[in-house]
Formats: structure tokens, sequence, C-alpha cells
């Protein structure tokens, strides 16, 4: 499965990058590292939650920038100031909103996919093994909260980038 999704996404590329050479006199500068990372991006929404979602998308952006902020503001002298974190500084003001964003964003589609379980499963990706092996048909004793299958997802996307980086 996840040799023909990486072939799907690169193929995809490929034709975009054809596509722009067609339409340019013969020549086209490409900026192979950006390429790479939407490759990279489109396979991990892809395995992780089984198609090209675009909130998929959203939260690796919104990863990739909370990753950002992380390490920008881990050599400030003022992070060593007991609580500075929950201050309302820029960084902290926006790094506190992308979490939410994310949060959001996977619980919903977690969510779908738990209305959708009667019609079409779980499916047979990343988000589908996780809750077929501890979704909420464990009611009694859950093996996973909700909060634990989001954070799940959010390694699944900071490794799927990490290892492309």
């Amino acid at each position: 499965m996840l040799a023909v999704t990486v072939s799907d996404c690169v193929g995809l590329m490929l034709s975009d990058r054809e596509a722009k050479l067609e339409k340019s006199s013969g020549h086209v500068e490409v900026d192979i590292s950006c390429q790479f990372e939407k490759v990279a991006a489109n396979v991990i929404s892809r395995v992780a939650f089984g198609r090209n979602h675009k909130e998929a998308k959203q939260v690796y952006l919104a990863q990739k920038e909370l990753q950002f902020l992380a390490f920008s503001s881990l050599f400030n002298v003022w992070n060593l100031v007991p609580g500075f974190r929950y201050l309302p500084t820029k960084n902290n003001v926006k790094m506190h909103t992308l979490n939410k964003e994310v949060r959001s964003i996977l619980v919903n589609i977690i969510k779908n996919r738990l209305n959708c379980k009667d019609t079409m499963g779980y499916g047979n990706d990343m988000l589908g093994i996780i809750l077929n092996a501890c979704g909420p048909e464990h009611v009694q004793n859950p093996l996973m909260s909700m909060d634990e299958i989001i954070e799940e997802c959010k390694t699944f996307y900071l490794a799927g980038h990490e290892t492309t980086a």
C-alpha cells in the first residue's frame, strides 16, 4: 500500500512538472526541496487518513509552523523564567492558536471516521488501524482516549516530516 501511495504522489508531482514545462518555453527552474516537502505532505496525509484530505494538509502545515516556532524560541533566555510559556506573548499566542487548530481538525477527522464506521468501516490507513484496535467499541475499558489518538496522529506527521527533511 505504501509503495503505491508514494508512486501515486510522485506521479502527480511529475505530471504537474510536465504541464508547467509544456507551458513554458522549454526551461523551468524547480526548487526540488519544496517539491519533496509537498510530496511528503501528500504521502503522509494519504497514509494517515486514506486519501488526500485538505484538512490533513492543514494539519501538516500547522505542525510544521509549530515546530519552527518551538525551535526558534528554544534558545530564548526568557524561556528560563518559570511560567513564561503561559504569558500572552506573540509566539505563545500563535503556538496556542496553532495547537487548538490542529486539535480541532484532527477531532473532526476522527469523528467523521467514527460516524462512517457502519457504512464504510474505519479504513485500512493509519487512523483506521488505530480505531480498529482501540476504537469506541471498547467503551467499558477504552484502550486509547481521544487525546491519545490525536497525539499519535501528531507524532505520525512529525515523524513523517522529519524523515523527508
